[in-house]
């Protein structure tokens, strides 16, 4: 919103008592609105322009990418400039036209178009032929159930992503070791970074609000279909055949690594994730916004991992079951009833509905080691299977804003004529009896 007038608290209100807050109001802020709607704005300093109005800038390479670092275009990395010639190239993976709008993405609710999409594709490196997951990137970014309109929250929530299905083959998007960091995958994360940035409209230190920032503003891998004795996460999770292709997304607050080695009572390894899942939620989450059911637990399971429980005679939703019921927290761990009558005074807790405490005080009653469940519901833990098929590895990824999210890769018409010019196996080679 160009001119927009804003007046700033200086600090942060929750760790103000009333009177500071009081204070701060009168000798700060006041001076600051009456200012503000008194004096003229003086416009909105445009961003430059040279040549028609496709053209953003031009300049040297270090010219553009300052540029877009001043825009406020970048994640801050060199970029490579999205020339039209560039952005071209993308649209021939597509049957769009260059303006047709994709998806209204929150939470800045700008237009994604393929011209629009194409252009963070290029500046995040990507290749032309990854276009169609780009796009089905942007549809799911506009999906209310993900909902990344949250995403300015002041915890660290990253963006993430993994595809499933035929074209994650194709495309050769990693599912085994190293999976973040290898092969398409870094480009696609980075993608998905820079369009919640520029189609989200999310800014770092603006209205992107983590508190220490973004360690990765995205990441991206496959599902190793292959490696995995269950049912890929699109066909058991979300009802999708098996041969369509599907990109998920999702977000997290943690990464939260940890092994799960093999012993002839597979219990003690399910134990092994609960543990992990309880260090990862712990108190804190089991106890707070218990009415928004919006929890979110996914475990990426290295496919030696997911082999153990399956020989074990496990299939996925027997795993989740036994999560499900066995994460918890014991009474003694937050005190008793003493302990949660002054969590019910503590301000902190008080989004936390009054029905809960009332459960968890008659859970009270049965002793130390009585427990609360870690999550309202068995469907918000999901297990993909992805990663080092050699190692015994999991890594727990927890938010309590955004669930996992899959919309279908839609093809062009003529995809496989585009693949077999580049020299890809067609894209039945991939299917699965």
């Amino acid at each position: 919103m160009n001119g927009l007038r804003v007046a700033s608290y200086p600090g942060a209100f929750v760790t103000d008592s009333p009177d500071v807050m009081a204070k701060k109001f009168e000798d700060n802020v006041y001076d600051q609105i009456v200012k503000k709607l008194t004096e003229p704005t003086g416009g909105t300093k445009a961003g430059s322009k040279k040549g028609n109005s496709n053209i953003a800038f031009k300049g040297t390479l270090e010219e553009v990418n300052q540029h877009f670092r001043d825009m406020g275009w970048t994640d801050e990395l060199p970029i490579i400039p999205p020339s039209i010639d560039k952005i071209q190239e993308f649209l021939k993976y597509t049957d769009y036209s260059a303006d047709k709008e994709i998806a209204i993405v929150p939470q800045a609710m700008r237009r994604a178009t393929p011209a629009v999409i194409a252009a963070n594709g290029v500046m995040a490196g990507c290749k032309p032929e990854y276009m169609p997951l780009l796009i089905a990137m942007a549809e799911t970014m506009a999906d209310p159930y993900l909902n990344y309109r949250d995403l300015a929250t002041t915890c660290m929530i990253v963006p993430y992503g993994f595809a499933n299905g035929p074209i994650a083959k194709q495309l050769g998007v990693v599912s085994d070791i190293g999976a973040i960091s290898r092969g398409p995958n870094p480009a696609l994360g980075r993608a998905l970074g820079l369009m919640v940035q520029n189609l989200g409209g999310f800014k770092p230190g603006k209205n992107y609000m983590a508190s220490f920032g973004y360690f990765n503003r995205g990441f991206f891998v496959a599902e190793d279909e292959g490696q995995s004795p269950w049912k890929p996460f699109h066909v058991e999770e979300k009802g999708f055949d098996k041969n369509v292709s599907t990109v998920t997304l999702g977000g997290t607050m943690t990464w939260q690594t940890g092994s799960c080695r093999y012993n002839k009572d597979v219990t003690v390894m399910a134990k092994a994730l609960s543990d992990q899942m309880q260090h990862t939620l712990g108190t804190y989450v089991t106890l707070f916004w218990r009415e928004w059911d919006q929890n979110m637990v996914l475990v990426f399971m290295t496919p030696a991992v997911a082999n153990m429980f399956a020989k074990a005679g496990w299939s996925k939703q027997d795993l989740i079951d036994w999560l499900w019921n066995n994460s918890y927290v014991t009474m003694e761990a937050i005190g008793g009833e003493k302990g949660i009558r002054a969590l019910m005074a503590d301000k902190t807790y008080g989004d936390t509905p009054a029905w809960f405490w009332k459960k968890v005080l008659e859970k009270a009653k049965e002793g130390p080691s009585a427990k609360i469940p870690l999550l309202v519901t068995k469907e918000e833990i999901h297990i993909v299977v992805t990663g080092d098929n050699g190692r015994d590895k999991l890594g727990t990824l927890w938010s309590w804003y955004n669930k996992p999210t899959t919309h279908e890769i839609k093809l062009p018409a003529n995809w496989d004529n585009l693949m077999n010019k580049l020299g890809y196996p067609p894209l039945k080679t991939f299917f699965s009896n």
